[in-house]
């Protein structure tokens, strides 16, 4: 996936991270031809987490 459907995927993402209910906990898997976790656990959603978890997929090399 690329271009114009992974910005809307990742922006879709972040909508859902910030629509959490308090006491969530989360995490999010890349995935292509293997896969990996942000976190080695899921993390608690707070605010301090979330703002991380935004700032790193914005940081992702996806392929627009």
């Amino acid at each position: 996936m690329k271009g114009e459907p992974i910005k809307m995927a990742v922006d879709s993402l972040i909508y859902f991270l910030k629509s959490l209910p308090p006491n969530s906990r989360f995490n999010i898997y890349l995935f292509d031809s293997s896969y990996s976790a942000y976190y080695p656990n899921s993390v608690e959603y707070n605010e301090t987490n979330v703002a991380d978890t935004i700032k790193r997929i914005k940081e992702e090399k996806f392929r627009f």
